[in-house]
């Protein structure tokens, strides 16, 4: 979509960026990869990612409570696949741990390659980052709050490379307590989905309906977190004929 881009910005930009991929296999590996590695511009997330195993050694001592099971493991072998491209051991469908960081890095990289197209008759040497400051909003939802937080902090290049890799490591440290939690929960990995509804009559409805499950959580007024989500789900659509798609 951003390839359609080829005009100065103008007027008033929302920019919005959305939730966890849902799958992310090795065709969408090697196109980040391969962008990643197509500039210096981006020699920040190489350099985030190789130091990913350091922060989650610290976490854990820090934070003894934390199980951070084959997370470092997994943290380096990320590491090793940016470096040389080989995927013959990933664990693909891939853990929270490396999904999150791949997912913010992936929006990170498409909200630089739009700055780029949008001002595509800037002067040499401006700071994309800091004009494009103006006349925008920014949004996120769910781990795309991570890269929005990051964006919109950024008042320069230098601040965006900053705010960049706390998103990532940030987006680590949840990924990692997202895999504990479902490793050890007995009724399975937990998954998010997009509720929809018409009427207040519905929305309070659901209200009532998630109050009979304890394990779902609501993460917002359009957003719930489901454990065992295949008989909830069913008992939430049947009950109030609202649309439930998967984040």
């Amino acid at each position: 979509m951003v390839d359609r881009i080829a005009r100065p910005i103008s007027g008033h930009t929302v920019l919005l960026f959305g939730p966890q991929a849902l799958s992310f296999g090795e065709d969408s590996f090697h196109q980040i990869r391969s962008t990643v590695l197509e500039t210096e511009d981006y020699r920040w997330i190489l350099d985030t990612i190789a130091e990913l195993p350091k922060w989650l050694n610290t976490i854990s001592k820090e934070c003894p409570s934390l199980q951070t099971g084959p997370g470092l493991k997994l943290l380096e072998e990320l590491n090793s696949w940016f470096k040389n491209g080989r995927l013959s051991q990933a664990p693909f469908t891939l853990p929270n741990i490396l999904l999150n960081p791949l997912v913010i890095i992936t929006q990170l990289t498409q909200y630089s390659k739009y700055l780029e197209l949008a001002n595509h008759k800037r002067e040499r040497g401006d700071d994309l980052y800091a004009s494009s400051k103006h006349d925008r909003e920014t949004l996120g939802f769910c781990t795309g709050l991570l890269s929005a937080l990051a964006v919109s902090s950024s008042a320069d290049r230098a601040q965006f490379q900053k705010y960049g890799a706390v998103a990532l490591r940030i987006g680590m440290l949840i990924g990692m307590v997202v895999d504990a939690q479902d490793a050890s929960a007995d009724t399975g990995e937990s998954v998010s989905f997009a509720t929809v509804w018409n009427s207040v009559e519905s929305g309070e409805e659901m209200g009532r309906i998630l109050k009979k499950f304890p394990e779902v959580k609501q993460q917002s007024q359009t957003s719930i977190t489901v454990q065992g989500s295949d008989r909830i789900c069913r008992h939430i659509s049947l009950s109030t004929m609202m649309r439930i798609e998967p984040l």
